[in-house]
């Protein structure tokens, strides 16, 4: 959850909010879900085809994901939470640590069952 503008300005009133609306990444989500597809079918070529294959969709998805995710979040950092570094990685922690804990148990609760 991002802070809303008025929270923002308490917290930091001389750097600019755009409103959300307004805000460039938002199309940097939609393109990041696009190039998530292409690795989907990049891994899902096997049953698609040798044309599908010899395209590499999943080499350019994973190559530009990772540059359109590196431009996405230094953007939040100085939209979202300029001079407050600290609150950014607790925030990335928060988003990515539980999600990786529960991946962890299920695929070791999987491969005890298998």
């Amino acid at each position: 959850m991002y802070p809303t503008a008025k929270r923002m300005e308490a917290i930091s009133p001389k750097s600019p909010v755009l409103p959300i609306t307004n805000q460039p990444y938002r199309f940097f989500g939609s393109f990041r879900c696009l190039l998530a597809i292409f690795v989907l079918v990049s891994h899902a070529s096997g049953f698609l085809g040798n044309t599908i294959a010899s395209l590499s969709l999943g080499n350019v998805g994973v190559f530009l994901f990772f540059v359109v995710s590196g431009t996405v979040i230094c953007e939040a950092l100085d939209i979202f939470y300029r001079g407050s570094t600290r609150r950014f990685l607790i925030n990335r922690c928060l988003k990515i640590y539980p999600a990786f804990w529960a991946a962890t148990i299920v695929s070791y609760a999987v491969y005890a069952v298998t």
